[in-house]
């Protein structure tokens, strides 16, 4: 009787598919190698240039440099900082000339006219009454009175129509730039310009404070207390032109 021969045992539809794909993919071991050689790579990563590497890929990418100030954001703060100094300067310019200079300028001439003409005015104080109308003949003579009454009214008038309309300009100067910041300003607050204003107008202000103290120092020092031309150097050129006008 012949033996029993065992029986073959059907495959699997998983055998065969795996069958199928160690056909299809010979270097499927070596795959499986590499796979297990990167996790132990992972797991403990040697101290090599491969490591820099994974380092340099591991490490997450340093935040960007801050961004330059544009141009014309550097422009626009500096422009309305210098606007706010030369705005407190014009304004401080101009009260002072007004208020001070211009006032100290009259009272020098008319105090040099009273010098020169206070010895005249201290004879006349001693004359008699024949004396004076003797005096006020001989006056009359060589001036007419009405006539320079008359010039000395239109030049006041002039001149305060002159420094009327230097007043004008000197405030027009001062509004022109109080209109140039005010635009600046607003144009930083709509660009939304970091403008330190608290800063910027306490150092301006210390800034004509101390401007104005100096120009009262120097003014006070220097300007005030100038010698101008005095009576007896007048004398002298009155004297001369008389010599070389009317000397025959």
């Amino acid at each position: 009787m012949d033996p029993v021969r065992p029986l073959k045992k059907n495959r699997s539809f998983s055998e065969g598919h795996v069958d199928l794909i160690l056909g299809r993919h010979r270097d499927f071991p070596r795959i499986i190698s590499n796979l297990q050689n990167l996790i132990e790579d992972v797991r403990s990563p040697p101290d090599t240039e491969g490591s820099a590497n994974w380092t340099t890929l591991t490490t997450p990418p340093s935040p960007p440099s801050e961004e330059l100030e544009p141009l014309t954001s550097f422009l626009h703060r500096w422009s309305l900082r210098f606007s706010v100094h030369v705005t407190l300067i014009a304004l401080f310019e101009t009260l002072f000339f007004w208020l001070f200079v211009s006032k100290k300028e009259d009272a020098s001439l008319i105090g040099l006219v009273n010098d020169y003409a206070g010895e005249l005015l201290r004879q006349c104080d001693s004359m008699n009454t024949s004396q004076r109308i003797v005096f006020m003949d001989i006056v009359d003579q060589l001036v007419n009175q009405t006539q320079v009454a008359s010039q000395g009214a239109a030049a006041a008038a002039t001149r305060d129509l002159a420094n009327g309309s230097l007043l004008t300009n000197s405030w027009v100067y001062v509004g022109s730039l109080v209109v140039l910041t005010g635009g600046l300003a607003a144009g930083a607050k709509y660009r939304r310009l970091p403008v330190h204003w608290r800063q910027l107008v306490c150092e301006n202000l210390c800034l004509i404070i101390v401007l104005g103290l100096y120009e009262y120092m120097f003014f006070s020092t220097v300007v005030y207390p100038y010698q101008s031309i005095s009576q007896p150097e007048l004398n002298r050129m009155l004297l001369t032109e008389i010599d070389a006008s009317c000397s025959p």
